[in-house]
């Protein structure tokens, strides 16, 4: 990616989201380490920062991941969609006669 023009600061980003996201409470510690790193990524810079990522892209991939919290939050939103839906057909078809 680096090699491709992407900015470091962005790789960090997206590694800040995976720790969150993909590997969650499997490892707390994950999420420590991918804020870390970009904080140091931020005030390293490139081309120093390569080992700081390197380190953080080895710690995550190796990591046990869990989607145990982002999965009940999304099935959350589906279920207050179709709630909404529901209520507004519901709503919508109180005046038609019987």
């Amino acid at each position: 990616m680096i090699e491709g023009g992407e900015d470091v600061k962005f790789i960090a980003r997206r590694l800040v989201i995976l720790a969150s996201e993909d590997i969650s409470n499997a490892n707390p510690n994950a999420l420590l380490l991918a804020t870390s790193c970009f904080q140091a990524v931020t005030m390293i810079g490139y081309p120093e920062a390569e080992i700081i990522l390197s380190q953080a892209v080895v710690y995550l991939a190796t990591s046990p991941k869990s989607n145990a919290l982002t999965r009940p939050s999304g099935m959350r939103r589906n279920w207050c969609a179709a709630k909404e839906t529901y209520l507004y057909l519901c709503t919508s078809v109180m005046h038609l006669p019987s």
